[in-house]
Protein backbone atom coordinates (compact mmCIF):
# COMPACT_ATOMS: atom_id res chain seq x y z
CA UNK A 1 0.00 0.00 0.00
CA UNK A 2 1.27 3.36 -1.09
CA UNK A 3 0.87 6.52 0.60
CA UNK A 4 0.50 10.29 -1.05
CA UNK A 5 0.30 13.40 0.70
CA UNK A 6 -2.61 14.68 -0.15
CA UNK A 7 -2.70 18.17 1.72
CA UNK A 8 0.39 19.95 3.69
CA UNK A 9 -0.87 22.82 6.34
CA UNK A 10 0.59 24.61 9.36
CA UNK A 11 -1.06 25.65 11.70
CA UNK A 12 -0.68 28.45 14.67
CA UNK A 13 -2.61 27.48 17.72
CA UNK A 14 -3.47 28.42 20.91
CA UNK A 15 -0.65 27.21 23.46
CA UNK A 16 -2.77 25.29 25.90
CA UNK A 17 -6.01 24.82 23.79
CA UNK A 18 -4.17 23.25 21.16
CA UNK A 19 -7.40 22.34 19.39
CA UNK A 20 -8.05 25.75 19.34
CA UNK A 21 -6.32 26.99 15.77
CA UNK A 22 -6.18 30.51 15.15
CA UNK A 23 -4.48 30.73 11.32
CA UNK A 24 -3.48 27.78 9.09
CA UNK A 25 -1.38 28.20 6.29
CA UNK A 26 -0.39 26.18 2.55
CA UNK A 27 2.27 23.73 3.69
CA UNK A 28 4.40 24.76 0.36
CA UNK A 29 4.40 28.31 -0.06
CA UNK A 30 2.93 29.69 3.44
CA UNK A 31 -0.31 31.22 1.75
CA UNK A 32 -3.06 32.22 4.14
CA UNK A 33 -5.68 29.50 3.80
CA UNK A 34 -8.26 29.65 6.81
CA UNK A 35 -8.68 31.99 10.15
CA UNK A 36 -10.30 31.93 12.99
CA UNK A 37 -11.67 34.06 15.76
CA UNK A 38 -12.83 33.09 18.89
CA UNK A 39 -14.27 34.58 21.61
CA UNK A 40 -16.26 34.03 25.07
CA UNK A 41 -17.31 30.60 25.64
CA UNK A 42 -20.51 29.83 28.26
CA UNK A 43 -18.92 30.15 31.21
CA UNK A 44 -18.29 34.01 30.30
CA UNK A 45 -14.07 33.16 29.93
CA UNK A 46 -11.89 32.44 27.09
CA UNK A 47 -11.03 29.47 28.36
CA UNK A 48 -13.74 28.29 31.12
CA UNK A 49 -15.47 25.37 28.72
CA UNK A 50 -12.15 24.94 27.27
CA UNK A 51 -13.04 26.33 23.70
CA UNK A 52 -16.39 24.78 23.20
CA UNK A 53 -19.21 27.19 22.52
CA UNK A 54 -16.66 29.72 22.00
CA UNK A 55 -15.63 29.83 18.20
CA UNK A 56 -17.21 32.88 16.51
CA UNK A 57 -16.05 32.80 12.67
CA UNK A 58 -14.18 31.57 10.02
CA UNK A 59 -12.31 33.34 7.16
CA UNK A 60 -11.74 31.31 4.38
CA UNK A 61 -9.11 33.06 2.25
CA UNK A 62 -8.65 30.84 -0.92
CA UNK A 63 -12.53 29.59 -1.28
CA UNK A 64 -14.33 30.86 -4.48
CA UNK A 65 -18.05 31.50 -4.43
CA UNK A 66 -20.75 31.65 -1.94
CA UNK A 67 -18.16 29.64 0.25
CA UNK A 68 -15.31 32.52 -0.04
CA UNK A 69 -15.21 35.24 2.98
CA UNK A 70 -15.83 34.99 6.51
CA UNK A 71 -18.73 33.30 8.14
CA UNK A 72 -20.73 33.02 11.65
CA UNK A 73 -20.81 30.21 13.52
CA UNK A 74 -24.53 29.59 15.02
CA UNK A 75 -24.61 26.42 18.12
CA UNK A 76 -26.91 24.09 19.51
CA UNK A 77 -27.11 24.31 23.70
CA UNK A 78 -24.29 21.47 23.81
CA UNK A 79 -21.88 24.05 22.68
CA UNK A 80 -22.00 21.82 19.02
CA UNK A 81 -21.45 24.26 15.46
CA UNK A 82 -25.08 23.39 13.52
CA UNK A 83 -25.05 26.33 11.12
CA UNK A 84 -23.04 28.93 9.08
CA UNK A 85 -24.29 32.43 8.07
CA UNK A 86 -22.59 34.75 5.78
CA UNK A 87 -20.85 37.80 6.91
CA UNK A 88 -21.59 39.90 3.78
CA UNK A 89 -25.55 38.97 3.74
CA UNK A 90 -26.83 36.91 6.92
CA UNK A 91 -27.28 33.60 4.30
CA UNK A 92 -26.88 29.96 5.47
CA UNK A 93 -23.36 29.15 3.86
CA UNK A 94 -23.24 25.66 6.08
CA UNK A 95 -25.93 23.45 8.38
CA UNK A 96 -24.81 20.49 10.49
CA UNK A 97 -27.00 17.42 11.89
CA UNK A 98 -25.51 15.25 14.55
CA UNK A 99 -26.56 11.25 15.89
CA UNK A 100 -26.93 11.10 19.49
CA UNK A 101 -22.67 9.73 19.21
CA UNK A 102 -22.15 13.09 17.19
CA UNK A 103 -22.00 11.17 14.16
CA UNK A 104 -22.72 13.68 10.91
CA UNK A 105 -26.11 12.81 9.70
CA UNK A 106 -26.13 16.29 7.80
CA UNK A 107 -23.14 18.48 6.70
CA UNK A 108 -24.66 20.83 3.38
CA UNK A 109 -23.73 24.10 2.04
CA UNK A 110 -21.06 25.60 -0.22
CA UNK A 111 -18.87 26.42 3.52
CA UNK A 112 -19.88 23.10 5.19
CA UNK A 113 -17.11 21.06 4.56
CA UNK A 114 -14.37 23.82 4.57
CA UNK A 115 -15.00 24.62 8.27
CA UNK A 116 -13.12 22.32 10.44
CA UNK A 117 -14.76 23.11 14.06
CA UNK A 118 -18.45 20.90 14.24
CA UNK A 119 -18.88 18.46 17.17
CA UNK A 120 -18.12 19.68 20.77
CA UNK A 121 -16.49 22.87 18.74
CA UNK A 122 -13.76 20.23 18.29
CA UNK A 123 -11.52 19.76 14.50
CA UNK A 124 -13.27 17.02 12.60
CA UNK A 125 -11.06 15.83 9.85
CA UNK A 126 -12.71 15.23 6.37
CA UNK A 127 -11.73 11.57 5.27
CA UNK A 128 -12.14 9.95 8.72
CA UNK A 129 -15.18 11.73 10.13
CA UNK A 130 -12.88 11.69 13.26
CA UNK A 131 -13.51 14.52 15.94
CA UNK A 132 -10.06 15.32 17.52
CA UNK A 133 -9.79 16.74 20.95
CA UNK A 134 -6.78 17.66 23.15
CA UNK A 135 -5.42 14.32 23.77
CA UNK A 136 -7.12 11.81 22.13
CA UNK A 137 -9.51 11.47 18.67
CA UNK A 138 -12.72 10.37 19.32
CA UNK A 139 -14.92 8.14 16.20
CA UNK A 140 -18.59 9.26 16.46
CA UNK A 141 -19.16 6.20 14.43
CA UNK A 142 -17.93 3.91 17.08
CA UNK A 143 -19.00 5.96 19.58
CA UNK A 144 -15.76 5.54 21.42
CA UNK A 145 -12.04 7.07 22.11
CA UNK A 146 -9.63 5.42 19.42
CA UNK A 147 -6.98 5.52 22.59
CA UNK A 148 -6.93 4.40 26.14
CA UNK A 149 -7.22 6.63 28.82
CA UNK A 150 -3.93 8.75 29.84
CA UNK A 151 -4.30 7.25 32.90
CA UNK A 152 -4.58 4.15 32.04
CA UNK A 153 -5.82 2.30 34.77
CA UNK A 154 -5.79 4.14 37.83
CA UNK A 155 -8.67 6.07 36.02
CA UNK A 156 -10.74 2.90 36.53
CA UNK A 157 -10.89 -0.59 34.77
CA UNK A 158 -12.68 0.89 31.05
CA UNK A 159 -9.43 2.63 29.50
CA UNK A 160 -12.13 3.48 27.08
CA UNK A 161 -13.81 5.14 29.09
CA UNK A 162 -14.68 8.94 30.19
CA UNK A 163 -15.15 10.02 33.30
CA UNK A 164 -16.87 6.47 34.28
CA UNK A 165 -19.37 7.41 31.60
CA UNK A 166 -20.90 10.14 33.84
CA UNK A 167 -20.62 13.36 31.76
CA UNK A 168 -23.73 15.37 32.88
CA UNK A 169 -21.80 14.80 36.70
CA UNK A 170 -18.03 15.15 35.83
CA UNK A 171 -15.52 17.27 34.00
CA UNK A 172 -12.43 15.98 32.62
CA UNK A 173 -11.38 18.94 30.39
CA UNK A 174 -7.67 17.37 29.51
CA UNK A 175 -7.78 13.46 30.84
CA UNK A 176 -5.84 13.82 33.68
CA UNK A 177 -8.59 15.09 36.34
CA UNK A 178 -10.99 12.20 36.78
CA UNK A 179 -11.48 12.18 40.90
CA UNK A 180 -14.26 10.53 42.29
CA UNK A 181 -14.80 6.83 40.85
CA UNK A 182 -15.94 2.95 41.79
CA UNK A 183 -18.55 4.80 44.94
CA UNK A 184 -20.18 2.96 47.52
CA UNK A 185 -23.26 4.84 49.28
CA UNK A 186 -25.72 3.35 51.22
CA UNK A 187 -29.11 5.19 52.91
CA UNK A 188 -31.74 4.32 55.74
CA UNK A 189 -34.67 6.06 55.44
CA UNK A 190 -37.83 6.28 57.53
CA UNK A 191 -40.73 7.83 58.88
CA UNK A 192 -44.39 7.94 59.16
CA UNK A 193 -47.67 10.15 58.79
CA UNK A 194 -51.12 10.06 60.76
CA UNK A 195 -53.95 12.95 59.93
CA UNK A 196 -57.47 12.71 61.06
CA UNK A 197 -58.28 15.91 59.79
CA UNK A 198 -55.39 17.25 61.11
CA UNK A 199 -52.50 15.67 62.03
CA UNK A 200 -48.44 15.07 61.28
CA UNK A 201 -45.86 13.67 59.15
CA UNK A 202 -42.15 12.88 59.64
CA UNK A 203 -39.33 11.48 57.45
CA UNK A 204 -35.74 10.72 58.11
CA UNK A 205 -33.08 9.71 56.08
CA UNK A 206 -29.22 9.16 56.92
CA UNK A 207 -26.89 8.88 53.85
CA UNK A 208 -23.37 7.65 53.69
CA UNK A 209 -20.88 7.42 50.60
CA UNK A 210 -17.18 6.74 49.95
CA UNK A 211 -15.52 6.95 46.79
CA UNK A 212 -11.85 6.04 45.53
CA UNK A 213 -10.13 9.15 44.22
CA UNK A 214 -7.45 10.09 41.61
CA UNK A 215 -5.28 13.14 42.26
CA UNK A 216 -4.83 15.65 40.17
CA UNK A 217 -1.58 16.41 39.49
CA UNK A 218 0.33 13.18 39.56
CA UNK A 219 -2.71 10.64 38.58
CA UNK A 220 -2.30 8.65 41.86
CA UNK A 221 -4.87 6.63 43.29
CA UNK A 222 -6.17 7.05 46.86
CA UNK A 223 -8.95 4.21 47.93
CA UNK A 224 -11.42 5.57 49.97
CA UNK A 225 -10.45 9.37 50.07
CA UNK A 226 -14.06 10.85 49.62
CA UNK A 227 -15.92 10.63 52.43
CA UNK A 228 -19.79 11.92 53.47
CA UNK A 229 -22.37 11.16 55.95
CA UNK A 230 -25.27 13.71 56.09
CA UNK A 231 -28.90 13.30 57.81
CA UNK A 232 -32.00 14.61 56.93
CA UNK A 233 -35.02 15.04 59.25
CA UNK A 234 -38.47 16.58 57.79
CA UNK A 235 -41.98 17.55 59.08
CA UNK A 236 -45.01 18.48 58.45
CA UNK A 237 -48.48 19.23 60.10
CA UNK A 238 -51.39 20.13 58.24
CA UNK A 239 -54.66 19.43 57.10
CA UNK A 240 -55.19 15.50 55.90
CA UNK A 241 -56.93 12.25 56.41
CA UNK A 242 -55.45 8.93 56.95
CA UNK A 243 -52.05 7.24 58.25
CA UNK A 244 -49.28 5.01 56.37
CA UNK A 245 -45.55 4.43 57.24
CA UNK A 246 -42.23 4.11 55.63
CA UNK A 247 -39.83 1.20 56.42
CA UNK A 248 -36.52 0.59 55.37
CA UNK A 249 -36.73 -2.25 52.27
CA UNK A 250 -40.71 -2.42 52.85
CA UNK A 251 -41.19 1.18 51.47
CA UNK A 252 -44.44 2.88 52.42
CA UNK A 253 -47.66 1.58 53.67
CA UNK A 254 -50.61 2.74 54.23
CA UNK A 255 -52.77 5.77 52.30
CA UNK A 256 -53.13 9.34 53.46
CA UNK A 257 -54.26 12.42 51.57
CA UNK A 258 -53.20 15.75 52.60
CA UNK A 259 -54.16 19.16 52.81
CA UNK A 260 -52.49 22.62 52.93
CA UNK A 261 -49.30 21.97 54.77
CA UNK A 262 -46.73 23.63 56.94
CA UNK A 263 -43.19 21.60 56.83
CA UNK A 264 -39.93 22.18 57.74
CA UNK A 265 -36.64 20.14 57.73
CA UNK A 266 -32.99 19.93 58.90
CA UNK A 267 -29.97 19.14 57.68
CA UNK A 268 -26.19 18.11 59.13
CA UNK A 269 -23.48 16.64 56.62
CA UNK A 270 -20.04 15.89 57.47
CA UNK A 271 -17.62 15.63 53.93
CA UNK A 272 -14.00 15.13 53.40
CA UNK A 273 -13.52 15.83 49.68
CA UNK A 274 -11.31 14.42 47.45
CA UNK A 275 -7.71 15.34 48.10
CA UNK A 276 -8.60 17.70 50.72
CA UNK A 277 -5.87 18.18 53.52
CA UNK A 278 -7.92 20.40 55.91
CA UNK A 279 -10.34 19.35 58.21
CA UNK A 280 -13.74 18.09 56.89
CA UNK A 281 -16.60 20.32 56.49
CA UNK A 282 -20.09 20.47 58.25
CA UNK A 283 -22.59 21.93 57.18
CA UNK A 284 -26.04 22.30 58.67
CA UNK A 285 -29.16 23.89 57.28
CA UNK A 286 -32.97 24.71 58.60
CA UNK A 287 -35.73 25.34 55.72
CA UNK A 288 -39.61 26.21 56.48
CA UNK A 289 -41.54 25.87 53.60
CA UNK A 290 -45.74 26.11 53.45
CA UNK A 291 -48.18 25.19 50.66
CA UNK A 292 -47.83 21.61 50.30
CA UNK A 293 -51.01 19.84 48.90
CA UNK A 294 -51.38 16.12 47.99
CA UNK A 295 -52.50 12.59 48.25
CA UNK A 296 -50.73 8.72 48.17
CA UNK A 297 -51.61 5.47 48.09
CA UNK A 298 -49.44 2.14 48.95
CA UNK A 299 -50.36 -1.50 48.86
CA UNK A 300 -47.63 -3.29 50.62
CA UNK A 301 -45.00 -5.26 49.17
CA UNK A 302 -43.24 -2.28 47.62
CA UNK A 303 -46.07 -1.37 45.00
CA UNK A 304 -47.99 1.90 45.53
CA UNK A 305 -48.33 5.56 44.03
CA UNK A 306 -48.26 9.27 44.83
CA UNK A 307 -49.17 12.76 43.48
CA UNK A 308 -48.47 15.26 44.95
CA UNK A 309 -48.77 19.73 44.18
CA UNK A 310 -47.51 22.46 46.04
CA UNK A 311 -47.28 26.41 46.04
CA UNK A 312 -45.41 27.35 48.47
CA UNK A 313 -43.10 29.78 49.70
CA UNK A 314 -39.51 29.25 51.30
CA UNK A 315 -37.57 30.87 54.17
CA UNK A 316 -34.33 29.14 55.60
CA UNK A 317 -30.85 29.51 57.32
CA UNK A 318 -27.51 27.45 56.54
CA UNK A 319 -23.99 27.55 58.46
CA UNK A 320 -21.02 25.67 57.08
CA UNK A 321 -17.78 25.06 58.69
CA UNK A 322 -14.95 24.19 56.91
CA UNK A 323 -10.71 23.71 58.64
CA UNK A 324 -10.28 27.49 57.18
CA UNK A 325 -13.48 29.30 57.53
CA UNK A 326 -17.18 29.63 58.33
CA UNK A 327 -19.93 30.79 55.90
CA UNK A 328 -23.42 31.39 57.22
CA UNK A 329 -26.75 32.92 55.19
CA UNK A 330 -30.11 32.37 54.38
CA UNK A 331 -32.28 31.67 51.52
CA UNK A 332 -36.05 32.30 50.54
CA UNK A 333 -38.42 32.27 47.21
CA UNK A 334 -41.20 30.09 46.20
CA UNK A 335 -42.04 27.54 43.43
CA UNK A 336 -44.86 25.64 42.38
CA UNK A 337 -45.08 22.68 40.65
CA UNK A 338 -45.90 18.60 41.28
CA UNK A 339 -45.07 14.97 40.56
CA UNK A 340 -46.89 11.74 40.08
CA UNK A 341 -44.79 8.64 41.03
CA UNK A 342 -45.89 4.67 40.22
CA UNK A 343 -43.85 2.59 42.90
CA UNK A 344 -42.95 -0.89 42.05
CA UNK A 345 -40.75 -3.19 43.93
CA UNK A 346 -38.21 -3.12 41.18
CA UNK A 347 -38.02 0.97 40.21
CA UNK A 348 -39.57 3.40 41.11
CA UNK A 349 -40.98 6.01 38.14
CA UNK A 350 -41.36 9.96 38.99
CA UNK A 351 -42.82 12.48 36.39
CA UNK A 352 -42.54 15.68 38.11
CA UNK A 353 -43.77 19.46 36.24
CA UNK A 354 -43.10 22.78 37.31
CA UNK A 355 -45.29 25.93 37.18
CA UNK A 356 -42.49 28.42 38.67
CA UNK A 357 -39.22 28.48 40.75
CA UNK A 358 -37.77 31.72 41.97
CA UNK A 359 -35.40 30.97 44.87
CA UNK A 360 -32.40 33.46 45.97
CA UNK A 361 -29.97 32.26 48.81
CA UNK A 362 -27.68 35.12 50.01
CA UNK A 363 -24.07 34.56 51.95
CA UNK A 364 -23.95 37.54 54.80
CA UNK A 365 -20.91 36.34 56.41
CA UNK A 366 -17.88 34.45 55.27
CA UNK A 367 -14.93 34.53 57.95
CA UNK A 368 -11.45 32.95 56.91
CA UNK A 369 -9.57 31.98 59.91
Amino acid sequence: MKYEIAKDLKFISDLMLFSRDFVELDGTNDVLTRSYVWGLDPSGTMDGALGVGGFLWVTLHTASGAAAGTHFAAYDGNGNVVALSAASDGSETGRYEYGPFGEQIRVTGPAANLNPFRFSTKRTCNTTDLVLYEYRAYSPALGRWLSRDPLRERAGRNLFGFVGNSPLGYLDPWGLKWRKMNCIAISVVGGGSAYRWVGVSIRAEVRAETCDCCDDETGETRPRDYRKISGTAKGSAGLGFGAEVELPIVGEVGWVIKGPQVSGSATLSWCKACGDKAPPEVTLEFLKTSGELGGSFSIGGGWGGRIEWWANYEFGLYATLGGHYLSAGFQFGGRGGGQATIITPVVELNFPFSLYDDRVKEEVVHLDF
